[in-house]
């Protein structure tokens, strides 16, 4: 049995972390209205890419609107979608009679970070953290007395 593919408008279930305007702006174009799909597309594809690769999704409460995206995190969003729009086949080499342009490999994978983006996700992970650090430890209020009771079922007092 076949399962039948329905071809219907793209509705991204999450919001986009920047808006279609926004990607225009960025790439100093109108982005036009028979374009707008595509551009959506594009957006929902990166905006996906780099939820996961940060693991925070900001969204409100109802997963209706995107919020407290830092401005670093948008404009990394805003360049992967516009290498898609610049060059949606990924083409790595194009030549005209006696002229050629030649672009990075990576753009034949699809989407990817550069060094600088990958340092930026880095540095917006959530709350997964490496590396070394220190957590500052308060006793403000501590009785070891009313611990060693509560710990003890016997009622004799642990030694602390």
């Amino acid at each position: 049995m076949s399962e039948e593919i329905v071809d219907e408008p793209y509705a991204p279930d999450v919001p986009v972390l920047v808006t279609v305007e926004a990607l225009g702006r960025w790439l100093r174009q109108q982005i036009e209205d028979d374009e707008r799909e595509y551009a959506i597309v594009a957006l929902e594809g990166v905006s996906s890419y780099v939820r996961e690769a940060t693991g925070k999704d900001w969204l409100n409460q109802d997963g209706t609107a995107v919020v407290g995206v830092p401005q670093s995190i948008r404009t990394v969003v805003l360049q992967m979608a516009g290498r898609i729009w610049r060059n949606a086949e990924g083409v790595i080499q194009d030549t005209a009679g006696p002229f050629t342009s030649r672009w990075s490999e990576k753009v034949a994978e699809g989407l990817y970070f550069t060094p600088a983006e990958a340092e930026i996700i880095d540095r917006n992970k959530g709350s997964k953290r490496s590396g070394l650090y220190s957590l500052p430890v308060t006793m403000g209020g501590f009785d070891p007395d009313v611990l060693a009771a509560e710990r003890d079922p016997y009622g004799e007092g642990w030694p602390l």
